[in-house]
């Protein structure tokens, strides 16, 4: 099977017709499963172990793992409003944004805020909070 034709279906296949557990666990079925979405995804995982685990192999843990892009994403922005870096944390709110998450759930509060700025008009910095910050600096 190419990847362009695997499917649902065509997984469940291979898992009715598989007599190997190194055709279940390879990398066309792994990158299949870690697309699924999030209702698809545990539950072909599930399968495809108890299969692998009756043909006398095994999962390995990191297999089709999905990566907990929210939680990566509040690291980011913690470290970066404990650096006390502007730089670092535009970063990281625009990696957020890339993501299509909103930094401010994801960090709980503002960003700015969170970096110990009090927001002005139109949700901006006030500019003599920016001038006491580049003299503190």
């Amino acid at each position: 099977m190419s990847s362009g034709s695997l499917s649902r279906a065509g997984v469940v296949k291979l898992l009715n017709t598989a007599t190997s557990a190194d055709v279940l666990l390879s990398a066309e079925v792994e990158e299949f499963v870690k697309s699924a979405g999030s209702s698809m995804h545990p539950k072909l995982k599930k399968r495809i172990a108890r299969k692998a685990k009756e043909l006398g192999g095994e999962m390995p843990a990191t297999w089709a793992k999905k990566p907990n892009l929210k939680l990566e994403c509040r690291a980011a922005l913690k470290a970066a409003t404990e650096a006390n870096d502007l730089e670092q944390l535009t970063a990281a709110v625009a990696t957020a944004e890339e993501l299509g998450l909103d930094a401010e759930k994801v960090l709980g509060e503002s960003p700015l805020r969170a970096f110990g700025w009090e927001l002005g008009a139109f949700g901006r910095p006030s500019s003599s909070l920016l001038s006491s910050r580049r003299l503190l600096s």
